[in-house]
């Protein structure tokens, strides 16, 4: 969006391309490389070789910006709905992204309604410091490690009751329920999409179901 690129790429692509459902928005980052002395500027590296490297340093979980347990997740562990792809660097040829993008479609688990779910961006100016970089932003059912942290965290705290008074001065404590419920809701839904392999018929089935709980108002959206 900043700077000229082949095929760059605007927030309302991201949106409307990464996220197939309406409480499914939730997309995981990584970035490669995450420190210039680690990797250096890749100069003399032929362009296939460096963007291979990119991506698979980016689908690696030293690169993951979410962590559980102090380590990055997997994404190769994970059932990928859709995923973003967005190069940085001169003399990068959409040829060699495409090339990998086409090798991640053969590995990744992904939906059979959604194996061409990749969004491709590319700018031609250079990152700080660096000559090329690569950021991901991929839309998978490995955010459910970190719901269910929060899960667990909030039912220790709730169980006691703790710091609810605060909340209850303001709004009724039943809204705590109508929000955990929704966020376990939402954990079912992409471990649904991941054990099933995201078939069309429960795509179908999660559209209808987020479209019946706006008409109704129930629960809290995520």
């Amino acid at each position: 969006m900043r700077f000229d690129g082949d095929l760059n790429t605007d927030l309302n692509e991201i949106t409307t391309n990464l996220v197939p459902f309406p409480r499914m928005h939730y997309l995981c980052p990584a970035l490669a490389p995450m420190g210039v002395s680690s990797h250096g500027s890749r100069g003399g590296m032929n362009s296939s070789v460096m963007v291979k490297g990119l991506f698979r340093d980016c689908f690696s979980p030293d690169c993951s910006l979410i962590s559980m347990g102090g380590t990055g997740v997997n994404v190769r562990n994970s059932s990928v709905l859709a995923c973003g792809v967005f190069v940085r660097g001169s003399g990068i040829p959409i040829s060699d992204v495409n090339a990998n993008v086409a090798r991640l479609q053969a590995e990744l688990r992904m939906p059979n309604w959604n194996r061409e779910g990749f969004k491709i961006g590319l700018c031609e100016v250079n990152g700080l410091e660096k000559r090329s970089t690569m950021m991901t932003l991929t839309n998978s059912d490995m955010i459910n490690g970190v719901f269910e942290s929060l899960v667990e965290r909030f039912n220790k705290l709730y169980r006691r009751k703790a710091n609810v008074h605060h909340y209850t001065q303001f709004c009724d404590a039943g809204i705590f329920d109508e929000a955990i419920g929704s966020l376990e809701g939402l954990i079912q839904e992409y471990k649904d999409v991941g054990s099933r392999g995201g078939g069309v018929e429960r795509g179908e089935e999660l559209i209808w179901d987020a479209a019946e709980s706006q008409k109704k108002g129930r629960g809290v959206a995520f």
